[in-house]
C-alpha cells in the first residue's frame, strides 16, 4: 500500500523495496557468521559492499534533493537499518491508513514466537492443596486458525497491491476474496 499510494514516488519507492534485499542478506551473513557457519571470503566481501553501496545510494539521493533545494520532509529518506521505506513504521502505517496494523503484528509475532499469550491451551487438574498445569508449549490450535486467517487476508492485500503495481487485470483478486467469504461462512 505504501508503495502504490504515491504515484509520483511510486517507482523509488518500489526500488527501495527491491534495494533491501541487500540489507537482508548483509544480517544473514551476520547471523551465519555469529554462529559459526563459513561464509567464503569473497562472497562476505560482496555482501558487504552491497550493503555499503545501498546506505552511500540513498544518502547520495538525500544529498541532492536538499541540494536542488527540496525541503527535507520531502527530500529523499537515507537508508536506516531494519526499515526499507527510510520512515517509521508508525508514519508509514498513518500514511496508508491501515489501522489494523498492529492487530495483525501482534497476531503474527504471537504465531512465530511461542509465548504465555500463545499457549493458553493447557489442562489444569485440581487435587488435594495443589493445581497441575500441562501447558502445551506451541500456539493452540484455535490461535493458528485465527492468525493463518488474518495471514490469508494479509497475502491478499499483498499480491493486491503487486498487482496494482504491474498493472496485472485483478480478477484473481475477487477468486480470493470469495474463499475468504466462504470460509468465514463455514466457521460461524
Amino acid at each position: 500500500k505504501y508503495i502504490n499510494q504515491d504515484e509520483a514516488r511510486k517507482d523509488e519507492r518500489f526500488e527501495r523495496f527491491i534495494d533491501h534485499e541487500a540489507e537482508a542478506r548483509y544480517y544473514q551473513m551476520k547471523r551465519n557468521l555469529g554462529i559459526g557457519k563459513n561464509v567464503l571470503q569473497e562472497r562476505q566481501l560482496w555482501i558487504e559492499n552491497e550493503y555499503e553501496h545501498l546506505k552511500k545510494k540513498y544518502k547520495n539521493k538525500q544529498d541532492q534533493d536538499l541540494k536542488s533545494g527540496i525541503a527535507k520532509g520531502d527530500a529523499t529518506p537515507r537508508y536506516r537499518p531494519y526499515n526499507w521505506a527510510g520512515i517509521d513504521t508508525g508514519k508509514k502505517v498513518k500514511e496508508v491508513n491501515l489501522e489494523q496494523f498492529h492487530q495483525l503484528y501482534k497476531d503474527l509475532s504471537d504465531l512465530s514466537h511461542v509465548s504465555m499469550r500463545s499457549v493458553l491451551e493447557a489442562t489444569t487438574m485440581p487435587t488435594k492443596n495443589r493445581v497441575d498445569v500441562r501447558l502445551n508449549f506451541h500456539p493452540s490450535h484455535i490461535h493458528c486458525l485465527s492468525v493463518l486467517r488474518v495471514v490469508f487476508s494479509c497475502i491478499l492485500g499483498i499480491l493486491g497491491e503487486y498487482m496494482k503495481y504491474f498493472g496485472i487485470e485483478s480478477s484473481y483478486s475477487a477468486t480470493l476474496q470469495k474463499i475468504i467469504e466462504d470460509r468465514a461462512g463455514l466457521e460461524n
